[in-house]
């Protein structure tokens, strides 16, 4: 079995590689896939039939369900029975509206939105401290020390907490760009 790849909310690639046709012709070859585990000609959710004989072959799963987990095996069959590949795990992306939350080092939770195949923040970052856990300088309503920065700060819009969960943390590009990292892992 080939790997999964081109992985979308309701489709994804696979195929596999024939190296034996067992002394006789492959009469079918393909992929079969589930949501259970180790899928087969009677026990499959889909199947792709993909040719005959010997060789790559590469197959185009759809049909899959938004953010769902899947088992994919090749198979082939020749008048002896079916015969199958390694069986490969995969989910498929959640369709775009779908909702989760992030967390934060600070315990902020944030609403997320998938869209495009993707994870989007759909609120602003409002940390105190870097993923590793360092405290972002906070120099309150003085502008000096605030201009004079170069480590990395942060303030709340008009120099209130309050708007904290309105418009979230203000951050200096030194903030932004810093080693220690301002957004939680895996986000930039």
């Amino acid at each position: 079995t080939i790997n999964v790849s081109q992985i979308t909310a309701t489709s994804a690639q696979s195929g596999g590689m024939i190296t034996d046709d067992g002394g006789t012709s492959v009469l079918s070859r393909g992929i079969v896939w589930n949501t259970s585990g180790m899928p087969d000609i009677e026990n499959q959710s889909g199947i792709t039939v993909d040719g005959v004989g010997a060789g790559d072959f590469y197959s185009s799963i759809s049909g899959l369900s938004s953010g769902t987990g899947y088992f994919v095996r090749a198979y082939a069959s020749n008048e002896y029975g079916h015969f199958y590949g390694n069986q490969i795990q995969f989910s498929t992306m959640p369709a775009d509206g779908t909702v989760g939350t992030l967390t934060d080092i600070d315990g902020n939770v944030y609403r997320t939105v998938y869209i495009g195949g993707r994870e989007w923040m759909a609120e602003n970052l409002s940390t105190t401290r870097y993923r590793n856990g360092l405290s972002i300088d906070y120099p309150g309503n003085n502008n000096l020390i605030w201009e004079n920065n170069l480590a990395g700060a942060y303030a709340w819009y008009n120099n209130d907490i309050v708007n904290k969960d309105i418009y979230g943390g203000l951050y200096n590009w030194f903030a932004v760009n810093n080693s220690n990292r301002l957004c939680p892992q895996g986000w930039h």
